[in-house]
């Protein structure tokens, strides 16, 4: 269906002589992931929706997708089976951290996760992927990437829980994705 969509749109934008017939192919790729993307972050925010969690996904989501962009990582073989590895794997860790102690209101649980994430995606960072292999210059590039994303979804963490020690729990929300991503790095080496 998503490439039913894409494919429609491409073929309007070449019609309309806004793209050239040549780059039909990739315009439909690149729509493709555009829309399941968009499908996926509707999908996560519905579900968050009904168990009453839509800030702590967007925080899930926003700090998954930025180390996830930069530095790969296991990939499900269809967009659907993504979905529901990233909803369970979202949902198990927003709804641990809001309802066991230990995790909620943890600088332990914090700390430790930030090195073995940092230790996991310095160590493999970044991995291929079935649609994109690297070159040499650009696996150079995606590390550096990879590891400025790492410093500074880091330092955007111990900053709000300096400024605001309440924004802990959400700070473990944010270490929880990014371990969870560092993880999908191991797996996938």
């Amino acid at each position: 269906m998503i490439n039913h969509i894409a494919k429609i749109i491409s073929k309007k934008l070449v019609f309309k002589n806004i793209i050239d017939f040549d780059d039909y192919e990739i315009y439909v790729y690149g729509l493709e992931l555009l829309i399941s993307n968009i499908l996926e972050i509707l999908g996560l925010i519905v579900i968050a929706y009904i168990f009453n969690c839509i800030l702590e996904m967007i925080i899930f989501i926003v700090f998954f997708s930025l180390l996830r962009v930069n530095s790969g990582g296991y990939h499900a073989k269809t967009c659907f089976s993504c979905f529901i590895l990233i909803s369970y794997m979202s949902l198990s860790s927003i709804t641990a951290i809001k309802n066991i102690k230990f995790f909620n209101n943890n600088m332990v649980f914090l700390f430790l996760s930030i090195l073995i994430s940092g230790f996991l995606i310095i160590k493999y960072a970044p991995v291929d992927n079935p649609n994109r292999t690297f070159t040499e210059k650009e696996k150079k590039i995606y590390r550096k990437r990879s590891l400025i994303a790492l410093f500074t979804e880091i330092l955007v963490i111990i900053l709000s829980i300096l400024v605001n020690r309440d924004m802990l729990p959400y700070c473990n929300v944010a270490v929880s994705s990014m371990l969870l991503q560092a993880l999908s790095l191991m797996i996938k080496s």
